[in-house]
């Protein structure tokens, strides 16, 4: 067991109380909107030859995008915002790096616009009326084997990983839109990719590509868009657990695959090479396989060929 692992779980836990901070409102001094700055974040490889690197990062409102590194660093990257309490803070511990913001005492709840790309967010600031926060990261990854952990609030993210030697990925946010992607395949084997969510956009890709043993999805009212595209290398058990959401999972042809879907007046539409009825839906094909464990409340689910 790594020593180092306790730090991790202090900065989760403390990245999960940010998040819960912004669920109702509360009282607190006025935030203020100053200039924008630049921070660079840049984190040299850690541990020695072959050791992973323990990377949690913790956001509150913002913008996230994340993509493979091209050089040797851990992590590469800028962080751009203009309210002092986003000033990120860097915190490295043997094999354990994490990158955390705390979060402005807000008189009111973030009202959070998905206009465009980059979000805008409007605080109940007496002085500053017509300004806009601002808080978006754009991080590289690499350089060594990455167990990756983030925990974020309601956001908007980008995580392009392909490419990046994961051998685990957690991620644990609230009201967030969301395109996670494995456009190259994962060097690594990845023991579990698990997705915590709450109402909530999320469109996965290629997720073939992963290299995953084992995947997780838990989320509440939203649409989950599950796309298994990639080079798939071994066998991967995925268990979905949703509420009042829409669930789409597209498997490629010639990928065999099982579904078993569980719940309450769950409504369940197959198309291409699916087949079942009931609570058992099976997918033909040979070589590694998807067995897929759905449990859906309300909701509906879809079983497509890619």
């Amino acid at each position: 067991m790594n020593r180092n692992r306790p730090l991790l779980l202090v900065v989760l836990l403390a990245s999960a109380s940010l998040a819960c901070t912004l669920s109702a409102p509360m009282p607190g001094p006025e935030v203020k909107v100053g200039p924008t700055i630049q921070r660079e974040i840049a984190v040299d490889r850690v541990g020695g030859p072959g050791d992973t690197a323990h990377v949690a990062l913790g956001m509150g409102v913002g913008e996230l995008i994340l993509r493979p590194g091209q050089g040797d660093a851990l992590i590469d990257g800028v962080v751009t915002y203009n309210i002092a309490e986003f000033e990120p803070q860097v915190v490295i511990d043997g094999t354990q790096v994490a990158v955390t913001q705390s979060v402005p005492k807000l008189e009111s709840i973030p009202d959070i616009r998905w206009g465009d790309f980059r979000p805008k967010f409007w605080f109940e600031i007496p002085k500053h009326e017509d300004e806009d926060g601002v808080n978006r990261w754009d991080l590289a990854l690499g350089g060594q084997p990455i167990d990756l952990a983030i925990n974020a609030g309601a956001y908007q993210a980008d995580l392009e990983l392909g490419g990046i030697a994961l051998t685990g990925l957690h991620v644990d946010d609230g009201a967030a839109s969301v395109r996670l992607a494995f456009s190259e395949p994962n060097p690594a084997a990845m023991e579990t990719l698990s997705y915590i969510t709450g109402a909530s956009e999320v469109h996965m890709l290629n997720l073939g590509n992963a290299n995953m043993a084992r995947m997780r999805l838990e989320g509440g009212a939203g649409s989950f868009d599950l796309d298994f595209g990639g080079e798939l290398r071994q066998d991967a058990e995925i268990q979905i657990d949703s509420g009042l959401s829409s669930v789409r999972i597209a498997v490629p042809a010639g990928v065999p695959a099982r579904a078993t879907v569980q719940g309450d007046l769950s409504e369940v539409e197959v198309e291409g090479e699916w087949t079942g009825s009931g609570s058992l839906f099976e997918h033909p094909g040979q070589g590694p396989a998807l067995t897929f464990i759905i449990n859906s409340s309300l909701g509906s689910v879809r079983l497509e060929t890619k």
